[in-house]
């Protein structure tokens, strides 16, 4: 089937992000090759976002967290997002689904297979880095660190294998647990994959051809003299751009824990993503 599933953990107080978010999906990615988009929220927010985006109901399935994994009572609500991005595999009937975050984004038009090359997807890479999540995932795969490869897949947006997730969750009932005590659900999956299969079998592995690029994680990472005092929005819009007019660039983010308040840059990345649906018709 070559559609994809996009999946998207979401809370109230992120409702301005998760409708940038959901925008540039439904505008620019070919909507003949989505299968579904997945909105996972609590029970009480259910009606909340199935009234806020009661516009793209076509395509939108809000999804009752407690129906994905109803054991949540010992889960902040950041573990919890992690488990639902693995456990949501379980209604998913496409080969893959691309998970994302609220603050992610798309900055061009494509379709189903701009997701590919040579047949294997595109993951979301980064170098590797000694931290607490992956270095915890290895330990429970009884992985060597060392051995693992200089290139290692990332946070959101991640593409995941549906398959490949389902086995873990069924394999592992203690996916949970790890999240609450130091790993991260992306390393999990990434380590069950260098456990049992072959890395370079499952994804095409390449630095120069990732699924997301250009992303915004900190203040340093706009062009500018901004501080979280003094916001120079003009600072900000050229960063956007930038992100827009990148030719490597699918997917980016705009951290939503930076302390910028959402009205200084959402309006610019609508206006990005405006300009592109016009510029590529």
């Amino acid at each position: 089937m070559s559609k994809i599933t996009f999946v998207l953990t979401a809370i109230r107080k992120d409702d301005i992000l998760a409708k940038t978010c959901i925008s540039s999906i439904l505008k620019l990615f070919n909507n003949n090759d989505i299968y579904s988009f997945y909105i996972i929220t609590s029970f009480q927010d259910m009606n909340y976002f199935s009234h806020l985006f009661q516009d793209y109901n076509k395509f939108i399935k809000i999804i009752n967290e407690d129906d994905i994994y109803p054991k949540k009572n010992s889960y902040t609500g950041w573990h919890l997002q992690q488990i639902l991005k693995l456990y949501i595999s379980k209604i998913i009937y496409t080969e893959y689904y691309l998970i994302l975050d609220s603050d992610c984004y798309l900055t061009k038009k494509i379709n189903y297979s701009d997701l590919f090359v040579n047949n294997k997807p595109i993951p979301n890479l980064i170098h590797k880095h000694k931290n607490d999540w992956l270095l915890k995932s290895c330990q429970y795969y009884e992985l060597d660190y060392e051995k693992v490869p200089d290139t290692i897949i990332n946070v959101t947006p991640q593409l995941m294998n549906t398959k490949i997730v389902v086995e873990l969750c069924n394999s592992n009932k203690n996916i949970p647990e790890l999240i609450n005590n130091g790993c991260n659900e992306f390393w999990i999956y990434f380590c069950y994959i260098l456990k049992y299969y072959d890395l370079h079998e499952i994804y095409h592995i390449d630095l120069n051809k990732t699924l997301s690029n250009k992303c915004i994680w900190n203040i340093e990472c706009i062009v500018s003299n901004s501080t979280y005092d003094n916001i120079d929005v003009e600072s900000i819009k050229k960063t956007i751009d930038a992100q827009f007019n990148d030719s490597l660039t699918l997917f980016t983010l705009f951290q939503s824990n930076i302390r910028i308040n959402p009205y200084y840059y959402i309006p610019l990345i609508n206006q990005n993503i405006q300009l592109k649906c016009l510029s590529e018709n």
